[in-house]
């Protein structure tokens, strides 16, 4: 036998709970007002879902397995989930946490101007175009929890007010076979989130814009006020993806100060022009006591910005890699034997890279600490050890994975056909870079 209650009806009675051994069956709502548990021996079924409208679910002493059709889900332990793509290998940002730097040691700052741009740190390229010298550095002395190096910046020389044309910015650029599956340029173009920690003690409005790197015609600018100085701040940035222009390639710009006459534009909408910043950027670059910290860059698709995705140390370099290759060595070591010597000056030897590259290297895209017979520089050998002592390295990809140095000029070494080698003495290193 069941009972069965319907309608408006109501249960009263001087006590204050009821005990059914049968099934209960209401064809209406039931409303639990003013009651702090729900308790169930058994299993309650929800036909048509639940729906929690505030507070929070915990599932205490949960079994082995937990089916569930669809979940909808917006955040685990306040961290967000993700609005769309894998769960797995979502930044499209390689080294956003800063732990490769291939071109200088750590802590080591170097200069930049004359409209120049130099890479801090692997994949992160700094611009300078203005009467000032803008200051970078790979840090391991400021950083936030959960990171061990960011990307650091200050003025050498200031310049204020900022003259016709002057520009300071950080760069991104990603390429084309990571970017295309977002179909910006199409009526399907995907919304990306882009996510970053930041922190400086130059209070102010800083831009970050959004360019289609391979014909600059479309921009998208969005203003970043910063007041906490003291602290490291958490920024993120959505996107809507870009339905008009051509795009094969992004770049993303961190600006530090824009001048009035260049490139300002309108904030959170597509433009149709390379702009840098709105009128509200701040000049980062009017006083050298300012200085501008970055890490833990993340760029996904979606609308939510994630927990950022750090990977092993192995996995960035080798992403790094693909752009950059510095072969450093510590100690003196034969680098590439088996050569042969072309003419009475001139030899040649293979050195095969540890990735694939972008693209194969040009002369330009090689480049050696230096040649001679002494710590930091490179020279030929023949087989008796003999050493050269006069000559130029050039070098030049076979293909993506492979670099034929040549040496030009050199003396003493031996006769045309006999085998040399490229010796590396201690503190040298050769480059092949080949970066967007």
């Amino acid at each position: 036998m069941s009972i069965s209650i319907s309608g408006s009806g109501a249960i009263t009675g001087a006590t204050t709970s009821y005990s059914f051994d049968q099934s209960v069956s209401v064809g209406g709502t039931v409303t639990y007002e003013d009651v702090t548990n729900v308790d169930s021996i058994g299993i309650i079924t929800a036909r048509s879902g639940i729906e929690v409208t505030g507070g929070n679910i915990h599932i205490a002493g949960v079994g082995a397995t937990i089916g569930v059709a669809t979940a909808y889900i917006g955040s685990i332990n306040d961290l967000n989930y993700p609005t769309a793509g894998p769960l797995s290998n979502r930044n499209l940002i390689i080294n956003g946490g800063m732990t490769v730097c291939q071109r200088f040691a750590v802590n080591t700052a170097n200069n930049i101007n004359n409209a120049t741009h130099t890479y801090h740190v692997d994949r992160f390229k700094a611009y300078n175009d203005n009467t000032g010298i803008l200051q970078g550095e790979w840090v391991n002395t400021e950083f936030p929890e959960g990171f061990k190096y960011s990307l650091k910046y200050t003025p050498a020389t200031a310049v204020d007010p900022l003259l016709s044309g002057n520009l300071s910015f950080i760069s991104y650029v990603i390429e084309e076979k990571d970017f295309e599956r977002f179909r910006w340029g199409t009526a399907n173009a995907q919304t990306l989130t882009l996510s970053f920690k930041v922190k400086t003690n130059k209070a102010g409005t800083y831009c970050v814009s959004f360019f289609n790197a391979n014909t600059f015609d479309r921009s998208y600018i969005v203003e970043v006020p910063i007041t906490d100085t003291s602290n490291w701040n958490d920024v993120t940035i959505t996107v809507p993806g870009d339905t008009s222009g051509t795009w094969s390639m992004m770049r993303i710009n961190w600006s530090l100060a824009i001048a009035a006459n260049e490139a300002i534009g309108t904030p959170n909408t597509w433009q149709s022009s390379p702009l840098y910043a709105t009128s509200n950027q701040v000049n980062f670059m009017d006083n050298t006591s300012n200085e501008f910290y970055i890490t833990g860059v993340q760029l996904e698709v979606g609308s939510k910005s994630t927990p950022f995705e750090h990977e092993s140390y192995g996995q960035t370099l080798a992403k790094c890699q693909r752009y950059c290759v510095q072969l450093d060595f510590p100690s003196t070591v034969y680098v590439a034997q088996g050569g042969l010597q072309n003419t009475s000056s001139i030899r040649g030897a293979m050195i095969h890279l540890p990735v694939s590259m972008r693209t194969r290297a040009l002369q330009a895209n090689v480049t050696f600490s230096g040649t001679g017979n002494s710590a930091g520089n490179l020279t030929f050998l023949k087989p008796n050890t003999d050493y050269s002592t006069v000559g130029t390295l050039t070098g030049e990809g076979n293909s993506t994975s492979t670099v034929h140095v040549y040496g030009d000029g050199f003396t003493s070494i031996g006769s045309i056909g006999q085998t040399s080698q490229l010796y590396a003495h201690n503190g040298s290193w050769i480059r092949v870079d080949v970066e967007l």
